[in-house]
């Protein structure tokens, strides 16, 4: 099995239709959910015109059933595109700079985010500058 990177054109068959895309992230299998990687579908060649309306859709793929076909270098400026309309897929929500978390946009599109990108409470100002004036004594 051949490892994909962002912005690799791959091409896989389902039901006699042969479908082309740009592998946008790829992540490792998590419990019950298998290796895959979000790819945006570039066009569908087959009998089926129902699946026509799914060109330019961002949906997530099982690895073992893509195909490389070239190899292509995607820019960090198309791939965050990419990131936040597979958010905005899936959530049904503006992905704007500024409206939303980058991290939760990332995490949507299956990309890993690091804990510390993850969020949490941040402490209160009062409890953070009772911390620095202990030290200042």
């Amino acid at each position: 099995m051949s490892d994909f990177v962002s912005g690799d054109k791959v091409s896989w068959e389902i039901s006699n239709n042969t479908f082309t895309g740009t592998v946008i992230q790829c992540y490792e299998s998590r419990g019950t959910i298998p290796e895959s990687c979000v790819v945006r579908i570039d066009s569908v060649k087959g009998i089926l015109e129902i699946d026509k309306g799914l060109v330019g859709k961002t949906m997530p793929i099982t690895r073992s059933i893509l195909k490389k076909t070239l190899s292509s270098v995607i820019n960090s400026k198309a791939r965050n595109y990419e990131l936040r309309r597979a958010y905005e897929n899936i959530t049904g929500q503006s992905a704007k700079p500024g409206n939303g978390p980058a991290n939760l946009i990332r995490e949507y599109a299956g990309v890993k985010v690091p804990k510390g990108a993850q969020g949490g409470s941040k402490k209160t100002r009062k409890a953070r500058t009772k911390k620095t004036r202990r030290n200042k004594k």
